[in-house]
């Protein structure tokens, strides 16, 4: 009996502290504050359409377009939030940020790169009682609208109609004069994020605003007067294209002339041309083809490797504001593996750019 007392005795103990830990760690529960959306992130996606600039002289590195371009959408979204719903009164913190790297700073507004000649700066519209008007990047800005307080009632609808994000503006500026269009392909430029406690905040935005657009100059160069460049590779032995970054052995590189004329631009301007493509994942010195043991590698007319989208080969127009840049083309293997029989293609763009 003295045992099963003792043993008794010990086992109380134990649960009591078992007991007392439980009741410290109900106590001690914490809050982050961290608002997330219910239904992943609202996107909103603005496209600005194709912004002509007429005068040439604007096409220059620093020339601010002259007013924002502005979005405004009513469509709401539901998020929530990890806070205390015993408390009534509890304001909601913003933070907006982007992905772009960064372009220049005005003194007033920082500006973000979204390509190698246009940089963008957004102010995002913060809804609530302050409809704050914020600066990307921002962070710990109150909407001072207490009323989104978290509750566990299922009726309570007030965080279902969350805004912020879907309204504000984007200025455009020319880091780098270009020729002819310059491309935004849905790009993303803002993210807000919200929170219940200062400083601490989800990784998963609440909303994220995507830009789409095109910027036409009025300098441009047509190639080959807008027409397809197509080169046939003639016929290859598949057993004969199986060692990496290399040409069938005896190949002979295909000779390409492309003819330009350009506009706006003046005689004996310094260019450069560029091939923009996607590389071959496993040999990024050639161009992806449909075929994935088989890339497209490019070279100047002296046969020096021109790398796909940095690559530059330069030149310049004439008296008659005319040029003909020639370059060589040849398949190479990018994995050492024999590739299946049949047709491969593979695309690029040219560029011509400003030197």
């Amino acid at each position: 009996m003295k045992f099963n007392n003792a043993f008794s005795s010990i086992f109380r103990k134990i649960f009591l502290l078992v007991v007392l830990l439980l009741c410290g760690t109900q106590f001690a529960m914490a809050y982050s504050g961290v608002c997330t959306p219910d239904n992943g992130t609202m996107e909103y996606n603005y496209n600005i359409g194709n912004i002509t600039v007429i005068d040439q002289a604007r096409n220059r590195p620093g020339y601010l377009f002259q007013r924002p371009y502005q979005w405004n959408y009513g469509q709401d979204y539901a998020a929530s939030c990890d806070c205390d719903p015993n408390v009534s009164q509890q304001q909601t913190f913003f933070k907006g940020d982007t992905p772009l790297p960064l372009g220049h700073n005005d003194g007033e507004r920082q500006f973000f790169k979204v390509n190698d000649y246009l940089e963008v700066t957004s102010i995002v519209v913060i809804k609530g009682y302050s409809y704050n008007n914020q600066s990307v990047p921002f962070t710990d800005v109150s909407n001072f609208y207490a009323s989104k307080a978290c509750t566990t009632d299922p009726d309570y609808t007030n965080h279902k109609n969350w805004k912020s994000g879907g309204s504000g503006n984007v200025s455009l500026y020319i880091s780098k004069p270009f020729v002819g269009v310059s491309y935004i392909s849905k790009m993303n430029i803002v993210n807000v994020y919200a929170t219940q406690i200062a400083g601490n905040y989800s990784a998963i935005p609440l909303s994220s605003v995507y830009l789409t657009g095109q910027i036409t100059v009025p300098q441009n160069c047509i190639i080959d007067a807008g027409q397809l460049i197509t080169v046939d590779f003639g016929k290859i032995w598949s057993g004969d294209i199986t060692t990496i970054g290399q040409k069938p052995a005896g190949y002979v590189n295909k000779q390409i002339k492309a003819s330009m004329k350009c506009n706006n631009i003046a005689a004996y301007t310094n260019l450069t041309l560029r091939f923009e493509s996607e590389v071959s994942p496993n040999y990024p010195d050639a161009i992806k083809t449909d075929n994935p043991d088989v890339g497209v590698e490019l070279f100047d007319e002296n046969g020096k490797l021109i790398l796909p989208n940095t690559g530059l080969m330069p030149f310049h127009i004439d008296d008659n504001y005319e040029a003909t840049v020639s370059f060589q083309v040849a398949p190479v293997s990018t994995t050492g593996n024999v590739p299946t029989a049949g047709q491969f293609k593979a695309l690029a763009y040219i560029r011509v750019d400003f030197a």
